[in-house]
């Protein structure tokens, strides 16, 4: 969800908005890396579920001592690094661009189980809402975390589908809709 929802909370919240999403975005991670990559996978046994956390889990650690320890790459590295970075969004908008250009968006919505997976995915925003509302967090943070989940389904699902020879095209059409619903719905909320 980070292609959509970042830009959206920095120009809504600004930096604090941006900062409070990356709890938000590094749990997103830790799920798609174990359990989104298992369920595409077809792996389903404990033995890889345990070995899937740990991989990343050391993933964030690392990631939260050098945050907390204020730790710094050298120039070199963290230059090439941020180049790689910067390189992650326009590579997964083009993916999901190649594989969204031959998704017929018509046809994709009368399709019964990619209706359901939407109207199952707009219900995901309103339920986090009240979930997080009965924690009664700051309002920056239930904000950000509704506006999160309502963001589309994130290209992920289509690289890791044609990374592992699965249905490329079903992925590229919940990508498609789903964007397409997200931005309606999501300028819909915002002009309420």
């Amino acid at each position: 969800c980070a292609f959509m929802c970042i830009p959206l909370i920095n120009g809504i919240y600004g930096s604090e908005g941006v900062f409070d999403l990356t709890a938000y975005l590094t749990f997103f991670n830790v799920l798609i890396w174990t359990h989104g990559l298992m369920t595409m996978k077809g792996e389903r046994d404990f033995s890889s579920l345990v070995k899937a956390y740990l991989t990343v889990s050391y993933a964030v650690v690392v990631g939260l001592i050098c945050y907390l320890t204020n730790v710094r790459l050298p120039k070199v590295p963290a230059t090439a690094l941020q180049y790689i970075a910067d390189m992650n969004t326009p590579i997964a908008m083009v993916i999901a661009g190649a594989t969204a250009a031959q998704t017929n968006v018509l046809k994709a919505l009368q399709t019964p189980y990619l209706l359901r997976f939407t109207v199952q995915a707009h219900n995901t925003p309103v339920a986090g809402f009240f979930a997080m509302w009965i924690l009664d967090p700051p309002p920056i943070v239930l904000m950000t975390v509704t506006i999160a989940a309502a963001c589309p389904a994130a290209t992920m699902c289509t690289m890791f589908a044609v990374n592992l020879d699965k249905d490329p095209k079903t992925a590229s059409e919940i990508f498609t809709v789903t964007t397409i619903l997200s931005a309606v719905t999501l300028r819909y909320n915002y002009l309420c």
